[in-house]
């Protein structure tokens, strides 16, 4: 049949995608000048996996007769388009992926090289530029103090060398093999200090050092922790985070402190303030946990992680407020005992109400509308929280800088949220993720280094042991009897009440306040520095591991 005798003409034009997650249109222009256009909205690769009825119904109405097979007409190239928009986009090979395996992607290779061990090069080139920064930072130091601060042999060296380890070791755990990158890190860090594998110059580390660098980070931990508390969940699960905040972290510490004074010569004040040092949980590890599981799909619509970082930010402050008047109880004498509490009462009232202040300050004083308006508050943020800690720390305030920092972080957000500024949180949480992703590795290293099992001694190891597994005993139903009223599954409740027993950052900075206060050698304080390493060092495993084998069971897969 000639191409002339064809009496029906259509073609069919597919619109370019309008971007990443965005619909796409599609004209169909028909032999009697009519046009059809899709009424259905296809998102993203959803779309072109499932198709829609307008492409389908085009296709049944485009089928090529005998004439148009033997004739190259615009029917064909349409039907051809609509088939090459519904078909999704070819993936590149999956050894392009792999830099070092590129030549051994194929048969026995390939089952030998599996890509769960194989550095993929889009970490690989994240960790040399973080290699990059680190030794530019530490060629600018050498010629700036000289080798005999910072050059090879210092203790600073060694730090340095043992966090750059500590970093790519626990991302690569965290990417391979789904754990939290605390755990690699902190792995690192006890093997460089316990295994005699190198000299260890951390041993001329001043302690004073580590305790203030401790103490500062844990700050800026309590800042990004009070980001997050968001007035929104707080009114939609009010009386869960205060009930999950409260109840374990004190009945935890007057469980834990009755074991202390049975089982340590110890006095009732102290066992107290070690009982609450211990109550405490860390939202650090709490949230990287549940973002490796949302990672795998895990737990990603349940709502738990923003119910358990505000309940962690609670938990906090409570645990400061306790262990400050605890604190002040021991330095007062019996006559000045009663004084205490309006010392505690006016300590909490200017901490909160500068707090508050700042907070405003912070929320109002750049313009939202500027070019600059991030980087302005995270650098008042960042700086003011760092100058009030320092200030505070010179008259033995610490607990009142903590308390001041948080209160900032939580009034800034919730003035936003009354503002409906509330989108103006999401960069600034950001900008603190990426902060706490450098300090993080220094931090644990920190934590790492400073423990030494071979100054443990063993009849206290084992104590501290049977003390903390039974807290947790204690711990696990009371917090599950807490979530009761957030309207969960029992399943996602019992994987919230296991995940809440992380130790961490809040035990290390406020185990330095005692120890400071203790000044000579005394077996209270070989109990309370084992107590502080054993408490740190095994909830990290034990919240990691259960986190990691637990969730899958207990929370449900997004689709």
């Amino acid at each position: 049949m000639d191409r002339a005798k064809v009496k029906k003409k259509t073609t069919i034009k597919a619109a370019p995608a309008l971007g990443r997650g965005r619909a796409s249109a599609a004209n169909v222009s028909l032999a009697n000048g009519k046009q059809a256009s899709c009424p259905v909205v296809c998102e993203g690769k959803l779309g072109r996996d499932k198709g829609c009825a307008f492409f389908s119904s085009c296709l049944a109405q485009l089928q090529p007769s005998s004439a148009a097979r033997r004739t190259p007409s615009a029917i064909r190239q349409g039907s051809a388009d609509i088939i090459r928009w519904l078909t999704p986009p070819t993936p590149p090979p999956e050894h392009l992926h792999f830099l070092p395996c590129c030549p051994c992607r194929s048969g026995l290779e390939e089952r030998a090289c599996t890509p769960v061990w194989c550095f993929s090069y889009r970490y690989l080139d994240w960790l040399l530029a973080v290699a990059v920064v680190l030794v530019a930072v530490w060629l600018a130091m050498l010629l700036t103090v000289g080798p005999d601060v910072v050059g090879p042999g210092t203790p600073l060296f060694a730090v340095g060398s043992v966090v750059l380890v500590a970093y790519a070791v626990g991302w690569a755990m965290y990417y391979h093999l789904n754990l939290p990158p605390t755990l690699g890190m902190l792995s690192v860090a006890l093997v460089y200090r316990n295994v005699p594998i190198c000299w260890d110059a951390t041993d001329h580390l001043d302690h004073s050092v580590i305790a203030a660098v401790k103490s500062l980070f844990f700050t800026i931990n309590i800042v990004k922790a009070g980001l997050y508390f968001d007035g929104a969940v707080f009114r939609n699960y009010g009386l869960t985070i205060v009930l999950t905040a409260v109840l374990p972290c004190v009945l935890e510490s007057l469980y834990v402190s009755m074991l202390v004074l049975q089982l340590f010569d110890v006095p009732q004040l102290w066992a107290l303030t070690l009982g609450f040092l211990w109550g405490g949980v860390s939202p650090v590890l709490l949230s990287l946990c549940l973002v490796s599981l949302a990672n795998q799909g895990y737990g990603t619509k349940t709502g738990i992680l923003s119910i358990l970082l505000a309940s962690g930010t609670l938990d906090n402050i409570v645990i400061i407020v306790i262990f400050d008047m605890l604190r002040e109880s021991m330095a007062l004498s019996g006559s000045e005992a009663a004084l205490v509490f309006g010392r505690i009462a006016m300590k909490v009232i200017m901490s909160v109400s500068s707090g508050c202040l700042l907070g405003l300050v912070i929320a109002c004083l750049p313009n939202r509308y500027s070019k600059h308006a991030l980087l302005a508050r995270f650098a008042l943020l960042i700086m003011s929280s760092t100058c009030i800690h320092l200030a505070c720390s010179l008259y033995k305030l610490d607990t009142a800088a903590y308390l001041c920092t948080v209160t900032t972080a939580c009034f800034m957000v919730n003035c936003w949220r009354a503002m409906e500024w509330h989108e103006d949180a999401t960069p600034l949480r950001e900008a603190f993720e990426m902060l706490w992703h450098f300090c993080h590795p220094i931090m644990t290293v920190m934590i790492g280094i400073s423990c030494d099992f071979s100054s443990m001694k063993t009849d206290t190891v084992w104590k501290v042991l049977v003390i903390y597994f039974t807290g947790l005993a204690v711990r696990f139903p009371v917090t599950y009897i807490a979530t009761a009223f957030s309207r969960k599954p029992p399943k996602q409740r019992l994987f919230m009440a296991v995940s809440y027993w992380s130790k961490g950052l809040l035990q290390t900075a406020l185990g330095g306040l005692v120890l400071e206060a203790i000044t000579e050698d005394s077996d209270l304080r070989e109990v309370i520095a084992t107590s502080v390493a054993l408490v740190v060092i095994v909830g990290t495993y034990v919240v990691a591991l259960s986190s990691k084998y637990l969730g899958p069971l207990l929370l449900p897969r997004a689709e």
